[in-house]
C-alpha cells in the first residue's frame, strides 16, 4: 500500500489532474481564480476549484481516494467560499509543508469540486485557458474558463437560488460586485479614506460618462431567452435604482423573492438549471489564447503582493520605531495579515504625529533618507522591493484621531511578526464606522466599498469569537462615543432588514451587555 505524506502531496495532486485529462473530466475555473482573471483583487492563495459535470464527480472521487484524497470535513477544513457553504462540493487538502509560512497560517490549500449545475452553466458558454500540451501551462490537464457575460449571469441566477441570509448568498454577491465593478468601472487607488459623496449629491459628468458606458457594455452581452431578467436586473444595479443584496433569492418557502418581480414577468422567473453536460472540444484556434492566461500555480511563487505589502510594513514599522513614533497599520491590510483572504492595494498606518503636514515633511523625509525603497511621489508616498521592481505599493499614513479614527494606538503582533495591527476589537469599529456611511449609497464604486468593509467586518467578527473578545468601545478613544453607537446601530438595523440573520448573531456574541443595550434596540 503506497504511502501518502505532506511532502508528495504536490506530485499526487500533479498525478490526479492527470488523470482527470485522461478520463475526459470538464473542469471549469470559478471563485477565486475566475474572479482574479475577471480583474479583481484577491490573494492567490494557490485554491484550486473547478465546476465539474454532476455525472463525472464520482469519478473524480474514486480517482482522488486512489491517491490518498478523501473529502474534508468542516473540522479539518473551514470552509471559505460560497460553495463550500452550499453543501454540494466535494473539498480536499492540498496543503504541503510549507516553504511560506504567512500562506501556512493565514489559509489551508484546499481542491474543491462544485457541481455544475449550481450555477447552471452550459458547457457551451466555456473557454479553454489551459492545456498540456500547451507550452507554460500552469496545470496538467485542460480547464476552461468562463467569460464575464457568462460570469455574472452564472452569478445571479446562484443569488436566486440562495435563501437571503445564507452564507453563500454574501460571499456570491461579493464576488458579483467585484467583478461588475472592476470591469466596467475605474477603480484605480483613490486612498481607502477618500471621502464618499452622499446619495443626494448629483453624479459627477464622470460618474455618469462610466455608467452609461457599463449599461451599454451589459445592453451588448448575450443572455438565454429566459434570461432578459438578469440583464434587467444587473442594469438597475449599476445605474443605482437597486442594491446588489435585493437581487432575486429563495424564500424558506422554496418560492423565489418577489423582489424577482422587479426583472421578470410570469414566464421569465428565475428556475433552477439542471442539464445533461456535452463535453466541449478545444479547438486549434482556442490554443492561441491559451498561453495568456494564467491559473494557480501548485507551488507558491517567490513573492506575493501580501508578502511585499509585509515588506513595506516592516520597513516603515522599524523607522518609526527609530525615531520613537507609536503606530498602528489599519484597514484591509491590518485585516490581510489576521488572516482574510480579501486582497487590498495599498497598506494604511495610524501614525502619532500631530498634523498631515509633520507626516509629510520631516517624517516623509527620514524614511526616505533611510530606506531608499520608499519614494514620495507628490503627495503620495510609495514602496518598491529591490529586487521585485514589479511592486508599487501606495503606503497611506494618517494622523492619530484623524477623519475620526481612534486617538489611542492599542496593538497587538502576530506570531512571528513585528508589524503592530491596531487591536482587532477596536479595528473592527474603525470598519463599522466607514461601512455605516455607505448603507444607502447607490453610486456602483460605493457599493463595492461597503461590500469590501462588509466582508473584513465578518471576518473581524468572526475572529473575535474564535478568540473570545469583546468588540471595545471604549478602547477606541472618541470624543464622539456616540457616533460610534449610532453606526453599529445603523449597520444592525440594515442587517435585520436585509435579514442577515447570520452577521446579526456574530455581531450580538461579541458585544458588552451595555454596549449591547445601545445598539440593538430596533
Amino acid at each position: 500500500m503506497p504511502v501518502y505524506t505532506l511532502e508528495n502531496v504536490k506530485e499526487r495532486l500533479d498525478l490526479l489532474l492527470e488523470q482527470f485529462e485522461v478520463s475526459r473530466i470538464l473542469l471549469v475555473e470559478w471563485e477565486i481564480s475566475l474572479v482574479q482573471r475577471l480583474n479583481c483583487p484577491l490573494v492567490p492563495l494557490g485554491d484550486l476549484v473547478f465546476l465539474v459535470p454532476d455525472e463525472q464527480l464520482q469519478t473524480a472521487r474514486i480517482l482522488a481516494a486512489g491517491l490518498g484524497f478523501y473529502p474534508a470535513d468542516e473540522k479539518s477544513l473551514q470552509p471559505s467560499y460560497a460553495s463550500e457553504f452550499s453543501g454540494l462540493a466535494l473539498r480536499f487538502i492540498i496543503d504541503e509543508t510549507a516553504s511560506n509560512p504567512l500562506a501556512q497560517r493565514l489559509h489551508c490549500r484546499r481542491l474543491i469540486l462544485v457541481p455544475l449545475s449550481w450555477p447552471g452553466i452550459f458547457p457551451a458558454e466555456l473557454v479553454p485557458i489551459c492545456a498540456p500540451e500547451v507550452p507554460g501551462s500552469a496545470l496538467p490537464c485542460t480547464v476552461w474558463t468562463v467569460p464575464l457575460p457568462a460570469a455574472c449571469a452564472a452569478f445571479v441566477r446562484t443569488l436566486a437560488k440562495e435563501t437571503r441570509s445564507s452564507p453563500s448568498r454574501a460571499l456570491i454577491i461579493e464576488d458579483l460586485s467585484s467583478v461588475v465593478t472592476y470591469s466596467l468601472f475605474d477603480m484605480s487607488y483613490e486612498g481607502a479614506y477618500m471621502d464618499f459623496p452622499a446619495n443626494d449629491v448629483p453624479f459627477s459628468d464622470e460618474e455618469i460618462l462610466e455608467i452609461e458606458n457599463a449599461v451599454r457594455a451589459i445592453e451588448s452581452w448575450h443572455f438565454r431567452k429566459d434570461e432578459e431578467w438578469i440583464r434587467k436586473a444587473l442594469i438597475l444595479t449599476i445605474t443605482g435604482k437597486t442594491r446588489y443584496e435585493d437581487l432575486p433569492y429563495r424564500e424558506i418557502k422554496h418560492s423565489f423573492s418577489s423582489a424577482s418581480s422587479i426583472y421578470n414577468s410570469a414566464s421569465t422567473k428565475p428556475t433552477l438549471l439542471l442539464h445533461p453536460t456535452t463535453l466541449p472540444t478545444p479547438t486549434a484556434q482556442h490554443s492561441i489564447t491559451m498561453q495568456a492566461a494564467s491559473l494557480p500555480s501548485l507551488v507558491l511563487s517567490a513573492m506575493s503582493l501580501t508578502e511585499a505589502q509585509k515588506l513595506a510594513a516592516i520597513g516603515l514599522s522599524d523607522v518609526l520605531t527609530s525615531i520613537n513614533i507609536p503606530h498602528a497599520f489599519i484597514g484591509g491590510f491590518a485585516v490581510r495579515l489576521l488572516g482574510h483572504i480579501r486582497e487590498t492595494e495599498d497598506i494604511d498606518v495610524e501614525v502619532d504625529v500631530a498634523d498631515l503636514s509633520d507626516l509629510r515633511g520631516r517624517i516623509a523625509e527620514i524614511l526616505t533618507e533611510r530606506d531608499s525603497r520608499f519614494l514620495v511621489r507628490g503627495l503620495s508616498l510609495t514602496f518598491t522591493p529591490l529586487d521585485h521592481p514589479e511592486f508599487c505599493i501606495p503606503v497611506e499614513t494618517l494622523p492619530i484621531g484623524s477623519l475620526g479614527l481612534p486617538r489611542r494606538l492599542e496593538v497587538i503582533q502576530m506570531e512571528g511578526d513585528s508589524i503592530p495591527i491596531l487591536r482587532p476589537n477596536i479595528l473592527i469599529l474603525t470598519k463599522i464606522k466607514r461601512c455605516a456611511m455607505l448603507i444607502d449609497s447607490t453610486r456602483p464604486k460605493s457599493m463595492k466599498k461597503f461590500s469590501f468593509d462588509i466582508s473584513d467586518i465578518k471576518f473581524l467578527l468572526e475572529w473575535l469569537v474564535k478568540h473570545n473578545q469583546k468588540v471595545d468601545f471604549a478602547g477606541y478613544s472618541s470624543p464622539t462615543p456616540e457616533r460610534l453607537y449610532t453606526a453599529t446601530h445603523n449597520l444592525l438595523k440594515h442587517w435585520r432588514e436585509t435579514l442577515e440573520e447570520n452577521l446579526l448573531l456574530l455581531m450580538e456574541s461579541v458585544l458588552e451587555q451595555e454596549d449591547a443595550k445601545k445598539v440593538m434596540a430596533d
